[in-house]
């Protein structure tokens, strides 16, 4: 019943994009049909020819329950290298990491707007299939899972517009 009014409203909204306040804008892409442009490489993003955006942010995504507002706080992604050593030796961490990588906060937190035309991906806890890849999803399926428990995603951009949003694989 609330569909066709929250349809309406996300048409009527032309902004998409990082926000600090206003609104968390999801609106259902068909089916997960819409193609992506960047590569999320199995949860270690890779810059892919067409992607506008060759650094994506990435972050564990949540969705405040009191007001369902999305929240990205921001990580790099460190490896069993000499740069991931350097910094397990400054904060006391184990190493090398479990996994091969280590998620590292960079204290940056800001809210996350998703508008219909922004592309979405899952792999393991966003429609997890066989054979593992990432693959195209609805993002209220994303949306979802990251109200359930932080989901690590990255996020490209083209200027101030999210382009697309996907989970990353972290087993």
């Amino acid at each position: 019943m609330l569909w066709p009014i929250l349809i309406a409203l996300l048409t009527s909204l032309s902004a998409c994009g990082a926000s600090d306040d206003g609104p968390n804008l999801v609106a259902p892409t068909p089916g997960g049909t819409l193609r992506p442009p960047c590569d999320p490489s199995f949860g270690f993003p890779e810059p892919a020819p067409g992607c506008p955006d060759d650094s994506p942010e990435t972050g564990w995504l949540t969705r405040r329950p009191s007001n369902g507002r999305l929240v990205l706080e921001s990580f790099r992604s460190l490896s069993n290298d000499a740069e991931g050593e350097a910094y397990a030796e400054r904060h006391g961490l184990d190493f090398p990491f479990p996994n091969d990588y280590y998620d590292a906060p960079q204290r940056s937190r800001h809210t996350l707007a998703l508008g219909p035309d922004i592309v979405c991906t899952g792999i393991i806890r966003v429609d997890y299939r066989e054979p593992l890849n990432d693959h195209p999803v609805d993002c209220t399926e994303l949306v979802a899972a990251a109200g359930h428990r932080p989901l690590a995603v990255a996020v490209w951009r083209d200027g101030p517009s999210v382009v697309q949003v996907s989970e990353l694989y972290r087993p």
